[in-house]
């Protein structure tokens, strides 16, 4: 692929195909997933209505965008994937009232492991919705939702993967947020939630703020209280 209409110098050119290289993908490819990821993240934030369609356009052509906004860098290219939003819309749990089944899940599950906090929350396109919660400000349990690129929540559906971190502000792409800064997370615990077509919808997490040493214990007992909750929304037919 030539990058001369492209305005690339030949440094800039011969850089660009040793990160396409390293990226196991052809330089075509690489561009086709940046530009992607781009486009999918000025839509997402410009909230445009012709998001959707340009998502399915994409996954029509192969092309799996790149997420160009980071971990935590607001409407993400996988919060704003239309089939993983049809699947969290399916929970029903969307800006429902408080339900006492996971109030108690998410209770009992700071007792167990002995923190202040805990959440059960789903990440929406662009904000993170709490269905329970405590040890969080009266404001947050008032509005019961973040936007994006604020919480760590975010982070453990973004990563699809169990997240372990004993001090967040030792944490490069954590350390600068603001419940971070403030000190009111520090220690974090958190599993997310997959439906059984395979989306992750939510997280439910535990934190402290001060740093924890999480243990194998620690781990398999969130895992136990996920287990759970995911069975509250699901049905055990679905496991």
């Amino acid at each position: 692929m030539s990058m001369d209409g492209a305005g690339f110098d030949q440094a800039f050119a011969e850089q660009l195909e040793r990160q396409a290289q390293a990226a196991g993908e052809s330089v075509q490819t690489y561009v086709q997933r940046a530009v992607a990821g781009r486009m999918i993240g000025d839509m997402a934030r410009r909230d445009d209505p012709q998001l959707d369609s340009l998502r399915e356009q994409f996954a029509t052509a192969g092309i799996q965008p790149h997420d160009a906004t980071g971990a935590l860098g607001g409407a993400s290219a996988m919060a704003s994937d239309p089939r993983r939003l049809r699947a969290l819309a399916g929970t029903g749990l969307l800006d429902g009232p408080p339900d006492p089944a996971y109030d108690r899940i998410v209770r009992t599950t700071a007792e167990a492991l002995g923190t202040p906090a805990a959440a059960l929350t789903l990440l929406d396109r662009h904000r993170l919705f709490f269905v329970s919660a405590v040890g969080i400000a009266p404001g947050l349990a008032a509005a019961r939702e973040l936007p994006l690129g604020g919480s760590i929540g975010q982070f453990v559906v973004e990563s699809e993967h169990t997240v372990v971190i004993e001090d967040a502000r030792n944490h490069p792409s954590l350390a600068n947020l603001s419940f971070v800064l403030d000190g009111n997370v520090i220690g974090y615990l958190g599993v997310p939630l997959i439906d059984p077509d395979g989306y992750a919808i939510g997280s439910l997490s535990v934190w402290d703020g001060q740093p924890r040493l999480w243990s194998t214990g620690h781990i398999e007992t969130l895992h136990n209280f996920a287990r759970m909750t995911w069975l509250c929304m699901f049905g055990s037919s679905a496991a």
